[in-house]
Order: structure tokens, then sequence, then C-alpha cells
């Protein structure tokens, strides 16, 4: 298949009216459906087409398949063929380049095998609804020695109805460009039309490339479809050499808004805020700045727009214990401005590394933080006394400033979290 990892499609399906039988095959035979118009043959080759096919999205209850893949000359790819059986009892055989499969639940990420084979309820023509994952599995038919051929699948969230009507969001796979997944998936109402979303944190792995793409999706039930209602791509890149305190964005998904936060380095001269810098001429050091948006849900246009404009401002620190002294100087013996109280903020402009040679020879760093106290003073303050405050992002960024000399790259908690109360618990699960 040519459709890309990103891409999403819509699939409608009527070939089980029953629900019971819709049911049986999901949840106790082999489940598959057609990704588009497939023609049933007699056997498992191209030569005796049969009157009949499937229409995109039709469920199909799997009976049997080849055991060697076969190839498709159209794609250079190969996959099996499937023994299918239809409404009626009608049997024929389908070519697995257009069906995608129940994946066993051992194969299953542990993010998306909470939801497989999970009975939700959505909106108006899926009140009673069945989640499941399917994946369209071949290889790239490069080489005459098949063991030598690469993976090339396709993974799918699939949402069934009791009429047999799907849809489905194409969430990653495998193939020479590299791989995709989804590392979070939580179903969650977030608009207030009292039907859940479906809420992706997914990633994508390109060969050749060493860091980690992330990007948060929403998507939304409207109408008897799915829409992507909002993508976020996560990742901060730099163009200065050094580790970045925070490599993504954090979200905050709350009722119909959604807020963006991350923490920037940037070189001293590109310092965008008022405050004052403390640097004449050219310097090492990294001055932060905090960054913020805000984006709403319209419900007229049925997706989420921009509110509020990204607003930059100082990041916020404050000390961790009493007795901390705010010096004019980054060094233990200059003049002292005034001790800091655990309880209030500090405005830090920019941070400041001393190195020094030990006893024995080795180098080691001392960072300090370049702050703004409310009186309007400036000074230094050692790092290693400080706690960023007032971000979702508090945690990581302590543990990044706290170890400065580390050589990895600082461990990224969650990208997301959405604000409930016990009145939002899932009560469309069913």
């Amino acid at each position: 298949m040519k459709s890309s990892i990103f891409a999403f499609c819509l699939i409608f399906s009527f070939s089980w009216h029953c629900t019971a039988m819709s049911s049986d095959v999901i949840f106790n035979g082999r489940a598959g459906t057609a990704l588009n118009a497939l023609t049933i043959y007699s056997d498992s080759t191209y030569t005796q087409p049969t009157p009949y096919s499937f229409t995109a999205g039709q469920l199909l209850e799997i009976i049997g398949e080849t055991e060697l893949e076969h190839e498709d000359d159209a794609q250079n790819q190969t996959f099996k063929w499937y023994k299918v059986r239809m409404e009626g009892g009608r049997e024929g055989w389908v070519f697995g380049d257009g069906l995608a499969v129940m994946i066993p639940s051992e194969n299953l990420s542990q993010a998306v095998q909470s939801y497989h084979k999970k009975k939700m309820k959505f909106g108006i023509g899926f009140e009673n609804a069945v989640v499941w994952m399917a994946a369209i599995e071949g290889h790239d038919n490069f080489h005459a020695n098949r063991l030598l051929n690469p993976i090339y699948q396709e993974a799918y969230i699939v949402v069934t109805n009791h009429r047999g009507k799907s849809v489905h969001i194409h969430y990653g796979g495998e193939s020479t460009q590299g791989l995709s997944g989804v590392e979070e998936m939580q179903f969650q109402e977030l608009n207030g039309d009292l039907i859940p979303e479906l809420v992706l944190l997914r990633h994508n792995e390109v060969l050749g490339q060493k860091s980690k793409q992330k990007s948060l999706e929403l998507y939304s039930f409207q109408a008897g479809t799915i829409k992507k209602v909002f993508e976020e791509r996560l990742n901060l890149e730099t163009k200065e050499k050094g580790q970045l305190p925070s490599p993504y964005k954090f979200i905050e998904l709350d009722k119909k808004t959604i807020r963006v936060e991350y923490l920037e380095t940037k070189p001293c001269q590109e310092y965008s805020l008022s405050l004052r810098t403390g640097i004449l001429g050219s310097s090492p050091d990294k001055c932060l700045e905090f960054v913020t948006y805000t984006y709403h849900w319209n419900s007229q246009s049925k997706k989420y727009q921009m509110l509020y404009q990204e607003n930059r401002s100082a990041p916020q620190v404050q000390v961790k214990i009493p007795g901390v002294v705010l010096q004019e100087a980054p060094n233990a013996s200059a003049p002292r401005i005034r001790s800091i109280r655990p309880d209030e903020s500090l405005s830090v402009i920019r941070q400041h590394d001393k190195w020094k040679t030990t006893s024995n020879g080795h180098q080691s760093k001392e960072s300090y933080f370049y702050v703004r106290i409310k009186e309007g003073n400036y000074g230094y303050i050692p790092v290693r006394y400080c706690h960023f405050a007032h971000t979702a992002l508090s945690q990581q960024l302590d543990d990044f400033y706290r170890n400065p000399s580390s050589k990895t790259n600082p461990k990224a908690g969650s990208c997301f979290s959405i604000r409930r109360t016990d009145a939002d618990s899932s009560a469309y699960n069913h």
C-alpha cells in the first residue's frame, strides 16, 4: 500500500446487519476489513474472479490464508491471500494488499492494547461500537531471496458499530523508511459535545535520523465520520551545540482548550524580552525564554483554532532551602545582595557556567542562573539550589539542571496531560 504513514482514512461497512454477527466476528473470530474495493476470487490466484466484491470498509470473517506471500507487481510488494466468509455464508479469496487483518493481542504495543476489542459509545451511528486494531502486513519485494526482503506494515485503529460500519485511522507501521507508532492513546471528552475524542501521542523514527519525531493528534467523531481536529509537532530543535533542557513541548488538554508550553534556550544576542541580560558583546551563555500559546474549540467550524498567540516570558524558579543568597557575581566571594526566601519567585534570564580544575586534574562545572528579583535587582544564584515553578515541565527541567555535566539526553516524561474532574469519568465505556 502506498498510503502515507500519517494519513487516515474513513471506511464504511454494511456487511453484517446483525449486531450479534459483527460482534462474534470481532470478539470470537478473526476479523478483517477492506481498505478499498476488493474483488473476490474463487482461489488464491487472479485467474478466477467472481462477480462479487467487497466495498471499502466491509467487515470480513477470515477463515484461512496462504502459507506464502505472493507478488503484487503494481507495487513491487508481496502479501498473502486470505480466504474469507461473506454475509450469507459465501466464501472466497481476496488479496492482502487491501485487507487490514486483526492484530493478535500479544503483538500489540502496551499503548494500544488496552483498547483492543473494547466496547465504547460514540456519536450518531456509533452509539454502540467496538474498538480494535488491524494491520496490512507483507514485504517489499527487493530481493529474489524472500528472506532478505524488508517488512512492510500499516497499522490501523478500527471503530466498528453494531451494523458493521467502520472508521479507520492509520496510526503507524514499518517500512524501509522507518518505524512509526503510538506512545499513548486515550479516549476523553474534550470539546463539550459529550462524545469522547481520540487522543494519540504519535512517534516516527525515520531511517538515518537520530531523534524520534513526536506529534499529538486529536480526532473527533462527527456525524458518522471521524476527523482530525488538531495536530501539533512536539520536537524542539536548536542550531546551537549542546542539549535541550526539555526536548519536547508539553501540551495540557482541558475542556475546549489546548495549552502549549516549552522552554527555549537561545544566544543572548537574540533575547526578545525587556529584561537586562547583563552581557556586553558576545558570550557563550544561553538566555532562557518560556513560551506558551493556547487553542480553543470552535463549535461552528468543529476544530481547534488559535485563541492566544505566542507569549514569551521569563522562566520562574524558587530556591529549595532557606539561606540561599543572591550575589552580584557568579562566585562564592562576590558581594551579597540579599537572602532569598523559598516562597518567592525569581525571573531567570540566562544560564552561566563556570569551569574549574579539581585537585585530581578533572574539570567540573558550577552553573548559575542570572535572575531578577521583584525589587528589580539582578544577581546570580547557584542552579543546584533552584526549582522551576509554575510549569508542568518542572520535573524535567529540574532533572536536567541538577546534573549539568551529564552527556546523555534528558529523560522526557509524558508530553501531554488531560485535566479531568470526577464528574468527567469515562461514563461512555460499557
